[in-house]
């Protein structure tokens, strides 16, 4: 590359992306509104004797050795297949723009995981930056919610772990966030684990208020039968928001843009 377009590539404005990754699906929302939405899948192909991670169609690449799903409940499983899914992403849907990426993570995330994330992504050479956030304060965000009353937001982020397999007896299993909000803060976040018939009774034992207001979210079919069930139990009340699977690209759109978010992201040189 000549070194006059050189310096006029990185002197443009980069473009800002919201990306939410996630174990079945992931997400970019363009600067355009556009949402594009991919499967989390990346196949291995073996070359020279060497792994070479491609984004994938669910398996379907030519020479595929083997097919990963690098994201496990938000839990990155294997780091070449998360930067592998986003340089695909960006790659197909960019054409060379220098990119801001705003992108949410889990609280559950040990310091260890967010930086080899940001790493992962700011090794992309079309990434000018990385800006990280917990997914819950983006998700309330998303909805709407004021965050910053005394009164606690209540996120249940819904993931099916099994669709009724042979192992599981033909029941189904989740693996369930549960995130509270309040005055500002991320007070609590913790997965737990439920059969279909125990989802309910487990999230509520988990609260700590009476009769608590719940926002079912997830990239997950069953989140609306869930909520109607929250709702009959008559302990709680329960909503899904529009786009429960991608809500939280909102809510990082409206924190790149709003001083007041500023200081929720996780700044890399923290880490």
């Amino acid at each position: 590359m000549k070194l006059d377009k050189f310096t006029r590539c990185f002197a443009q404005t980069a473009q800002p992306v919201m990306l939410q990754l996630g174990d079945r699906h992931s997400y970019i929302l363009k600067e355009n509104g556009e949402i594009v939405i991919k499967d989390s899948c990346v196949c291995v192909i073996t070359q020279d004797k060497k792994e070479i991670y491609r984004i994938s169609n669910r398996g379907f690449c030519d020479n595929c050795q083997r097919v990963i799903w690098p994201i496990k409940e938000d839990v990155l499983a294997d780091f070449r297949g998360v930067e592998a899914l986003v340089k695909g992403m960006i790659s197909r849907h960019f054409n060379g723009e220098r990119l801001n990426i705003y992108t949410t993570i889990s609280p559950t995330s040990t310091n260890s995981e967010i930086k080899a994330l940001s790493d992962s992504i700011e090794h992309i050479n079309e990434v000018a930056s990385v800006s990280m956030v917990f997914k819950p304060i983006a998700i309330a965000l998303g909805i709407g919610l004021d965050i910053y009353l005394t009164e606690p937001i209540h996120i249940v982020d819904i993931h099916c772990d099994t669709r009724g397999n042979r192992t599981c007896s033909g029941r189904f299993h989740y693996g369930i966030e549960l995130s509270t909000i309040a005055e500002g803060k991320l007070v609590n976040s913790e997965w737990l684990y439920a059969w279909e018939d125990d989802v309910v009774q487990n999230v509520l034992s988990k609260i700590n208020a009476t009769h608590p207001t719940l926002h079912i979210v997830g990239d997950c079919d069953d989140i609306y039968l869930y909520c109607r069930r929250f709702n009959e139990s008559e302990t709680c009340t329960a909503f899904v928001p529009d786009n429960p699977d991608c809500i939280a690209l909102l809510g990082l759109k409206k924190m790149a843009v709003d001083e007041r978010y500023k200081g929720y992201f996780t700044p890399k040189d923290t880490i």
